[in-house]
């Protein structure tokens, strides 16, 4: 049996040594090696990350068979949302699913994903668990993060246990976003992603009021909203 230092020591030495010969890709999910130093650049791309909230609360409050359907029901209805809008499930994170979209309104896509997953929380997932559970000490509670970048694309891991990686300020950016939440909103973007956004997305009811309201974060300005969309 090799020295395990020996064979860690050598993949890190190989990684960090080879040259990276990123390709232009336009498919999503890319078709990228594992290999190499193979990567696929993305012009833009559109990173939703979904949150659930509180989870901690709701494993320390519930059993865990009910933790656990809550889980399941929260994550399938957001892989299937995102599904229904063209986009990509990337990962599956604990209590947070990401996903990206690469239409060429793939800002529509994502935002409409996001008041939509805040439909089947508020108007479905909650009422039902009250059904099951009258005494549930416990709601439902979420945050979606946007934003659009370029991204790169790698494979990481080991032969037979790997995923892509994405590489970019939209990962990072939307994961952060989708940490806020503390006044009752939902969604939550950043200006690229809502001045790319059309009417439809902007304005909403009879009276098409404007759906957004600026604000702050990190000393950047960000956009949220509290606003559902039905499936």
């Amino acid at each position: 049996m090799g020295n395990v230092l020996d064979d860690v020591t050598e993949a890190v030495n190989d990684i960090l040594s080879e040259q990276w010969e990123p390709r232009r890709g336009y498919a999503i999910p890319p078709d990228v090696g594992l290999e190499s130093n193979d990567g696929i650049l993305l012009d833009s791309v559109a990173v939703m990350y979904a949150d659930l909230k509180d989870s901690t609360g709701m494993v320390n409050g519930l059993p865990p068979k009910m933790s656990a359907e809550i889980y399941r029901a929260f994550l399938a209805a957001c892989g299937k949302l995102v599904n229904a809008e063209g986009g990509s499930i990337t990962a599956y994170d604990g209590d947070r699913i990401m996903a990206v979209f690469g239409d060429e309104n793939k800002e529509d896509q994502a935002v409409r994903c996001a008041m939509k997953i805040q439909y089947v929380g508020t108007q479905l997932i909650n009422p039902r668990l009250k059904t099951w559970w009258p005494a549930a000490p416990y709601e439902v509670k979420h945050v979606v993060g946007i934003d659009v970048s370029k991204m790169l694309v790698a494979r990481t891991g080991v032969r037979g246990a790997n995923d892509l990686v994405w590489v970019g300020t939209a990962a990072n950016y939307a994961a952060k976003l989708a940490t806020l939440g503390k006044f009752g909103h939902s969604t939550y973007i950043t200006p690229v992603v809502l001045n790319a956004l059309g009417d439809a997305c902007k304005f909403g009811g009879k009276d098409k009021k404007y759906m957004w309201e600026e604000t702050t974060w990190d000393g950047r300005t960000i956009h949220r909203s509290a606003w559902r969309w039905t499936p």
